[in-house]
């Protein structure tokens, strides 16, 4: 099997080289992959639903309403929104500065690290992934672990549904989230697990990625943490 670091640097290079030759700012390309996003979930909802219930032992019509539905909800949002989202916004300049003209001009981050726990598989790995490819982002995701079930049916998914070039998904254990915590990123998502019970592991490899805080690459890069209580089963 390829080396973690060689698997991480192949998924970050594509994603980078995609990105820089602007191939995800027009408008129409983030709706199309917004499209395929949706499509996937629309399609498999069945088959997420079973996988989620395998892994974490929620009931799959309770699967479907907390973790199914809601990620449908935000990528609809998305493809409802990325238009107005994307348009520059006028602001106000000083009298001394006057007749000038000022505008926000919202731009794409560039490339973006998503890592997910396992009590939400599905929400916490596609929701942050909808947001970031509205906002013209590339993006390389990695799933839990520990829901193996959802991880192996993700990993046969995602390269049907989305261009590899902008989303690419590694799986794999605390090796590869290592390998690709160490890469140039410029927005990192890990999961925020307790250091107990099976989010441990993870979760102390991230708990030194806070905000403003250097990679090994000698980067400083956005983290953004989101809340990942463990979910009894």
């Amino acid at each position: 099997m390829t080396e973690p670091s060689t698997r991480a640097a192949s998924a970050h290079a594509a994603v980078r080289t995609s990105f820089t030759a602007g191939s995800t700012r027009p408008i129409a390309h983030r709706r199309k992959v917004l499209e395929q996003l949706l499509a996937l979930l629309v399609e498999h909802d069945k088959e997420l639903c079973a996988a989620i219930t395998s892994d974490v032992g929620r009931h799959e019509a309770a699967a479907y309403v907390g973790d199914i539905f809601p990620c449908m909800a935000q990528v609809r949002l998305a493809l409802e929104s990325v238009e107005q989202w994307a348009k520059p916004q006028k602001i106000g300049v000083p009298f001394y500065l006057q007749p000038g003209k000022a505008e926000l001009v919202p731009e794409p981050k560039g490339v973006v690290l998503i890592i997910s726990p396992y009590n939400y598989p599905v929400t916490l790995l596609l929701s942050p992934l909808a947001a970031a490819l509205a906002a013209g982002n590339c993006c390389v995701i990695k799933p839990s672990e520990h829901a193996p079930a959802t991880n192996h049916l993700l990993a046969s998914l995602v390269p049907r549904y989305l261009d590899p070039s902008v989303v690419r998904l590694l799986d794999g254990g605390v090796d590869v989230s290592k390998a690709l915590l160490a890469l140039r990123w410029c927005v990192r998502a890990p999961p925020a697990h307790p250091p107990a019970r099976r989010g441990g592991a993870c979760s102390r490899v991230v708990s030194g990625c806070n905000r403003g805080a250097p990679n090994s690459s000698g980067c400083v890069a956005r983290v953004c943490l989101t809340s990942s209580p463990t979910n009894p089963r």
